[in-house]
């Protein structure tokens, strides 16, 4: 294999071939500058974030359990800055635009609960910005009805407590008992919200999204040329004259496989150093999972040029490939606007995982579903390979000079 390797090695620089592996750097290069030439994204700064004071006077254990949630949930100070102090301080800073919210929690505001006496919190909202009015308004609205959702189940209680003929005392105990249960369930950190979990793409613009598809889409397109030639050999009895020799069908394969995945990942390096010199920086991570995108289109290829007889054949059937992974994978519409049904059909692609994955491994995010998704690619390309060369052994030797 070895002898195989070498010779591809040295027909790349010879004739026309040297000319389009230059006229590829050249294209990656440019490309580098024109990504260079683009805004860079910026992060907000931090007077954006949602400004809220909150201003204690019940000193209870109950009064201080709704404050701690605003002060010590990691999922809701990651986008709100809360300001506790007295109330003639927040005023002033509400009134010069700094706070967007402010609420005031009335003296024995959690006795009055238990006790079912109307005394609610006081809260103001800064119409400065429409849509964080909006927001705090409709977060405020929901913590009122889990409120009300309270009262009604303990005013319910105490009422059959009383139609079945329980005792007034003992009615009241247990309704004194399941409203500090209740009450407690309200102030708790981790009940206070239904917590869904929603993918987040809103921090990738479309520029640097269709630029990633379009190298995803190139890389496809030079993995296709790869089969192209893998078919050429094979009709010119190239391989027929190597199975003569002694080499199988599987070795061979293995050897294109490597030299074309060598021969992308060198080429995409370049592009990957432009880009570095240009400012862009791309993390090893993200390149690394970018050749391993690479290797499977590679092996992927490779396996249907083996499984097609005539060229033709296999164009067509790989550029449907190519094609149908750029529009039902998200190379089309952007995976954060896909409908749910229609992403449900995308995850077959591997478009779809190659945009899915990037964009959180560039930001530094490494989940266990990344290293899942690395080991899958992985299996892939080696079950592609042994696809291919069983499907290719069993036409080793044939050529159809007519294909």
């Amino acid at each position: 294999m070895g002898a195989i390797l070498k010779n591809d090695f040295r027909l790349l620089w010879s004739g026309k071939r040297a000319g389009i592996v230059i006229a590829l750097v050249l294209l990656l290069v440019v490309g580098a500058a024109l990504v260079s030439w683009l805004p860079q994204e910026q992060n907000a700064p931090a007077g954006e974030r949602v400004r809220i004071g909150v201003v204690n006077q019940d000193e209870s254990l109950y009064a201080q359990m709704i404050v701690g949630y605003f002060t010590e949930n990691p999922v809701f100070t990651a986008y709100v800055s809360v300001i506790i102090d007295e109330e003639d301080t927040i005023r002033q800073q509400f009134d010069a635009g700094e706070l967007d919210m402010y609420m005031v929690i009335p003296k024995d505001f959690a006795d009055s609960m238990v006790y079912l006496e109307h005394l609610p919190i006081q809260t103001y909202i800064s119409t400065a910005s429409t849509t964080k009015a909006l927001l705090l308004k409709n977060l405020m609205e929901s913590y009122v009805e889990y409120i009300t959702a309270v009262e009604v189940n303990c005013v319910a209680l105490y009422d059959a407590a009383r139609a079945i003929g329980l005792p007034k005392t003992t009615a009241q105990t247990a309704n004194e008992k399941l409203t500090l249960e209740l009450i407690l369930l309200i102030m708790a950190k981790d009940n206070f919200f239904e917590k869904q979990v929603v993918e987040n793409y809103t921090a990738v613009r479309l520029v640097p999204y269709y630029l990633h598809e379009f190298c995803y889409l190139l890389a496809a397109f030079l993995a296709l040329l790869a089969g192209v030639r893998f078919q050429r050999e094979h009709h010119a009895g190239i391989y027929r004259r190597l199975a003569a020799m002694g080499h199988s069908a599987a070795a061979i394969l293995l050897e294109k496989q490597f030299f074309y995945m060598l021969l992308l990942t060198l080429l995409f390096a370049v592009l990957w150093g432009a880009l570095g010199v240009a400012g862009v920086t791309i993390s090893v991570a993200a390149f690394g999972y970018f050749c391993l995108n690479v290797w499977f289109l590679c092996a992927l290829m490779l396996c249907l040029a083996a499984a097609f007889q005539k060229l033709q054949n296999y164009l067509l059937a790989s550029n449907m490939v190519i094609l149908l992974g750029a529009i039902l994978g998200g190379g089309l519409l952007p995976l954060m606007y896909l409908p749910e049904n229609m992403e449900k059909i995308a995850q077959f692609m591997p478009n779809y995982w190659f945009l899915k994955q990037i964009f959180e491994i560039e930001n530094g995010v490494m989940k266990q579903e990344q290293y899942i998704v690395f080991g899958c690619f992985g299996v892939a390309i080696l079950l592609l390979l042994v696809i291919g060369a069983v499907i290719y052994r069993k036409k080793e030797g044939r050529v159809y000079e007519n294909a």
